[in-house]
């Protein structure tokens, strides 16, 4: 059996609260600008509870490989201190994709953030037990707060899509890290915390 595992900050929620009410208004948006169409939106928002910030996503793990995850990320934890996530602005992403995937909230890349990342994919990398191997892309870091349906989303001609830019200026403490799962189900993927790992 397997398990489709990830490596995850999670937000607090007042800070899940604030982006459900962003995604309303843009919800709002979409709806109007496809009112002279019977097509539908095209868009499927993220559920509140599932909005997080992804730092390593390592795929398809063997079930008696799935607790060889905790430790090099329990010695990340036990390395780094706590930190401020700044949560600055949404975006259409990737940036310069045309037509875009998705809608990001953008994470400040702080100092802080960026030695977590790095100090866990040399602590993955280094496993024995499974196979991970880092992202050759620069990391930027975001939270996925919808993705498009592509075919409806071409329907709507560029001068039309709504602008989803906005300062969010959002920011909490990031007090620990967590090994989640994702179960993929019919309504959407379910994502489950298998172990969280506090920061020094």
């Amino acid at each position: 059996m397997f398990h489709r595992i990830f490596i995850a900050i999670n937000l607090p929620q007042d800070l899940k609260d604030q982006l459900r009410d962003y995604q309303q208004r843009q919800a709002d948006k979409f709806a109007s600008a496809m009112e002279d169409t019977s097509r539908g939106i095209p868009i499927k928002w993220t559920e509140p509870e599932n909005l997080h910030l992804t730092l390593a996503f390592l795929g398809n793990i063997k079930d008696k490989n799935v607790e060889a995850v905790f430790e090099p990320v329990r010695q990340v934890a036990e390395n780094h201190s706590r930190f401020e996530f700044n949560l600055e602005k949404s975006i259409y992403g990737p940036p310069q994709v045309t037509p875009p995937k998705m809608i990001w909230g953008m994470v400040k890349k702080t100092l802080e953030l960026e030695a977590v990342k790095k100090d866990l994919d040399e602590r993955l990398e280094q496993a024995p037990e499974f196979f991970f191997q880092r992202e050759k892309r620069d990391f930027s870091p975001h939270i996925t707060l919808a993705r498009f349906k592509t075919v409806l989303w071409r329907l709507i001609e560029p001068e039309n899509q709504p602008e989803v830019a906005e300062d969010l200026n959002l920011s909490f403490p990031v007090e620990s890290i967590e090994v989640m799962e994702s179960v993929l189900k019919k309504e959407g993927p379910e994502y489950k915390i298998l172990k969280s790992f506090s920061l020094d």
